[in-house]
């Protein structure tokens, strides 16, 4: 991180493009190497939340914050950005793919807007090995109304399923992504992600928080999550989990992927 603040220093670099993960990191040592403030902020590899976005702008008012474009390394091209896209928004590559979005229930394709789905794609340029109703794995909404446009604008809503398995129950990520929104300006959360342990034969879900506050918000966050997700509770006063716990550190000491530097969202250490 050092090497990297200093050769943004030294170039006078004013376009940053990363992983929200590493972008994150960088706004919030920025200051303390007196970087150049960034014009244009582009991230992909992972979601940018509006939480983490208005983090950003606090450190660096009316730098612009988009997409650098959506794509799988299964699928391909996914989607791309103009400068009519908001936070999670992009256009299909018409000319390159099918993008559809399917009913979760019934598979039956949406075409008006507004109704989530899941995501699922067809390549029409991998001839060698066919990519046909692939689903991509995320949950997404269309946003033009004519489903006719050519590059039709569509926003991405999350995963599909990206949870942890905690006993006999399932705590979502984007759920507690939800509910920790909503206190985003009291707690000043710029990260999480949840840890999985088992020992005494009973499984432990510890939600590691990353936030500037300290840990004495641990008695603020912890009460509110269980109010959320109340089966956590019930679960543990039954001795089927063991407690549930809160634990406050620096966004630098959350753990990431060592080859791709994105936040790892759950993590199970039960094996």
């Amino acid at each position: 991180m050092e090497s990297l603040m200093k050769t943004i220093a030294s170039f006078s670099i004013n376009v940053w493009a990363g992983v929200p993960t590493t972008l994150l990191q960088l706004v919030q040592q920025a200051s303390s190497f007196d970087l150049p403030p960034p014009t244009k902020i582009l991230f992909g590899g992972e979601s940018m939340y509006p939480d983490q976005i208005s983090l950003i702008l606090r450190a660096f008012p009316g730098v612009q914050i988009q997409s650098i474009g959506y794509a799988s390394v299964d699928g391909g091209l996914l989607g791309f950005c103009d400068e009519s896209c908001g936070p999670q928004e992009h256009r299909v590559f018409t000319d390159q793919t099918l993008l559809e979005i399917l009913d979760e229930d019934t598979l039956e394709p949406i075409r008006e807007p507004g109704r989530s789905g899941k995501l699922y794609l067809t390549n029409l340029t991998r001839m060698l090995m066919p990519i046909l109703r692939y689903p991509v794995g995320d949950k997404a909404e269309w946003i033009d109304s004519s489903p006719f446009i050519r590059y039709r604008k569509f926003k991405i809503l999350g995963r599909t399923e990206e949870g942890a398995r905690v006993g006999p129950s399932t705590v979502y990520y984007e759920d507690i992504h939800k509910l920790f929104a909503q206190h985003q300006d009291k707690y000043s959360i710029s990260g999480f992600q949840l840890l999985l342990k088992h020992y005494e034969h009973r499984d432990q879900l510890i939600v590691r928080v990353a936030s500037d506050q300290g840990s004495e918000i641990v008695q603020h966050l912890l009460p509110l999550l269980l109010e959320d997700r109340p089966f956590l509770e019930e679960l543990a006063k039954e001795q089927k989990i063991h407690p549930t716990q809160i634990e406050v550190l620096s966004f630098k000491d959350l753990a990431t992927n060592p080859r791709t530097g994105k936040l790892k969202r759950v993590i199970d250490q039960r094996g």
